[in-house]
């Protein structure tokens, strides 16, 4: 029973050291991929210190005795309880950030360029619009189509932000790919 009691406060020691390096690393925003290999390793130790209690208690003849312990494994389920509520918190912010940090590099990286602005002319499906809207692709082509200095993805964004209207059906060449909703370009630009 005496072995039994010094490994039980061995694990706890154990468990007392494994928690508070967890919470330095939290503290200290270390990589999330070390605090998880943490966490995993005070649940380990958790389980450990728990099992070796429950083995001692049941050893135990008296209720007297029985209660005297129950003080030794509530102080330890208590720091576990607080290390798992600090982890998860921590856990949470990690993703929201990385989330964050995703969100603003892709309206980052889609800003519309700064290029020239052209009439886009607004597309209802008549013919006069679809000449219209030649009229418009040549003067892209002249001014901007051409353009070395803009990249061909600046222009593809630059004529998809300005289309209105029904372009898909009136504009030759335009087609949108039914799984992405992706729109193709017509005749000048290629990316």
């Amino acid at each position: 029973m005496d072995k039994l009691r010094v490994a039980r406060s061995n694990g706890k020691r154990a468990f007392t050291r494994i928690n508070r390096n967890l919470l330095k690393q939290i503290a200290d925003e270390a990589e999330p991929g070390l605090v998880q290999d943490c966490w995993k390793e005070l649940q380990e130790a958790w389980s450990d210190v728990e099992s070796k209690h429950n083995e001692y208690v049941s050893l135990l003849t008296s209720e007297e005795e029985m209660d005297g312990e129950e003080p030794w494994i509530s102080e330890v389920y208590d720091s576990f309880s607080n290390s798992k509520k600090t982890f998860f918190n921590f856990m949470k912010n990690c993703s929201k950030a990385v989330k964050e940090e995703q969100t603003s590099v892709d309206t980052a990286s889609i800003k519309r360029p700064d290029i020239q602005k052209l009439k886009m002319p607004l597309f209802s499906g008549s013919q006069d619009n679809v000449i219209s809207f030649n009229d418009f692709l040549n003067m892209f082509d002249d001014l901007i189509g051409n353009n070395s200095a803009y990249s061909n993805t600046a222009k593809l964004m630059y004529l998809k932000s300005y289309l209105r209207g029904n372009a898909l059906d009136t504009g030759p060449g335009w087609a949108a790919d039914q799984a992405t909703g992706q729109l193709t370009c017509p005749r000048a630009i290629t990316t």
